[in-house]
């Protein structure tokens, strides 16, 4: 747990056994490094996460809640395990390679600001109502199941360039704009 702590890695590799627990109150800066997590990886709300141009691997679950100071940068992201991106506030992926290989789940009233990113989420996908998704210039590939519910996509979901995979089934009582 890195609670109400400042945690600065500007170059070099940070491995964690086990679990991190981001609380609120923590600074966590890293420059070009790379963290490895070895278990899940929890941010949330009234944390400070800045990413840099690091490369973040994640073995279990990942969970980002809103409400903290969330920017990736530059990074890549890869997530092993589940994916949930909830509550309020924003979670900022300006320019970011990002891999989800389990379930990823947007919900709760979170903004996912995806910038110029490339995003492949390779399982089932649920984008869940007053979850935003804001697409920017991104690709975003999506190789599972896809269900997207209304809420605050009562107008439709928008992205910039997309890719599904063919033979996933996309379940939607919403618009989807492409």
């Amino acid at each position: 747990n890195f609670g109400n702590a400042d945690f600065n890695l500007n170059n070099g590799t940070l491995i964690i056994y086990g679990n991190m627990n981001l609380t609120s109150g923590s600074d966590f800066n890293v420059g070009s490094g790379m963290v490895n997590v070895y278990g899940d990886a929890q941010f949330d709300g009234g944390s400070n996460v800045n990413l840099g141009q690091s490369i973040v691997n994640i073995t279990g679950n990942a969970i980002f809640t809103g409400g903290n100071n969330f920017t990736a940068g530059n990074s890549t992201i890869n997530i092993d395990g589940n994916a949930t991106f909830k509550g309020g506030g924003s979670l900022d992926f300006p320019n970011v390679d990002m891999t989800i290989n389990g379930t990823t789940l947007f919900t709760g009233g979170t903004s996912f600001n995806a910038g110029s990113s490339n995003i492949v989420m390779n399982n089932d996908i649920k984008f869940d109502g007053n979850a935003h998704f804001n697409a920017g210039t991104s690709t975003v590939s999506l190789n599972g199941n896809i269900e997207m519910e209304t809420g605050y996509y009562d107008l439709g979901v928008t992205f910039y360039n997309l890719n599904i995979d063919e033979g996933a089934t996309v379940t939607a009582d919403i618009n989807v704009i492409v």
